[in-house]
C-alpha cells in the first residue's frame, strides 16, 4: 500500500508499506493519505485539498502557466515605455512632414502590438523560450527601422 504524507496542503513524501498498522502512517501528528491505486500516482509537491469526501491530490500548477501573465505584463509595460518614447519622434516627424519616418513608426507599432500573436510566442512552453521569442521579434522590428529613427530613439532620453 502507498501513502502520501500531507503537510501545508502539499504532498511531502510517498511511503510504501504492507502493514496498515505501520507506526509511521498511524502517527496522529502527521496526515497520511492512502494513494494505493490512484492513477496517476501522486508525487511529492502535488497539491492536497481536503474535501467533505476525503483528499483530492493534483499535480502542482505549471509554473509557466502561472508566470507567463506576469512576463507578458512586464512586456506590455516595456512596450508602453517604447511607445511613449516613439511618440515624441512621431510628433516631430509629423511636424516636419517626414512621412517615411511616420510610416516606419506605424509599421513598428503594429509589429509590436502583434508580438503576442506571433507563432513563436504562442508556441513557447517555458519562460526562457518565451523571452527568447519576444527578444528575437523586438530585434527584428528594430533591425527593420531606418538608422535615423533608431538614433533618434536613443537620443530621446538625452
Amino acid at each position: 500500500m502507498k501513502y502520501a504524507r500531507v503537510e501545508w496542503e502539499v504532498v511531502q513524501e510517498i511511503y510504501e508499506t504492507d502493514d496498515p498498522e505501520d507506526p509511521i502512517i498511524t502517527n496522529p501528528a502527521q496526515i497520511w493519505v492512502d494513494v494505493t491505486g490512484m492513477d496517476p500516482q501522486p508525487q511529492p509537491s502535488w497539491v492536497a485539498t481536503q474535501t467533505n469526501t476525503g483528499w483530492v491530490l493534483t499535480p502542482p500548477p505549471d509554473p509557466f502557466l502561472r508566470d507567463r501573465p506576469v512576463f507578458m505584463e512586464i512586456m506590455h509595460r516595456q512596450r508602453e515605455n517604447i511607445f511613449n518614447r516613439v511618440g515624441l519622434i512621431a510628433a516631430l516627424a509629423l511636424y516636419d512632414n517626414d512621412f517615411v519616418t511616420m510610416e516606419a513608426i506605424k509599421v513598428a507599432h503594429r509589429a509590436m502590438l502583434d508580438i503576442e500573436e506571433h507563432p513563436s510566442v504562442i508556441a513557447a512552453t517555458n519562460l526562457n523560450d518565451l523571452a527568447t521569442a519576444v527578444v528575437t521579434l523586438y530585434r527584428a522590428i528594430v533591425a527593420d527601422l531606418p538608422a535615423s529613427l533608431r538614433e533618434s530613439f536613443n537620443e530621446v532620453d538625452r
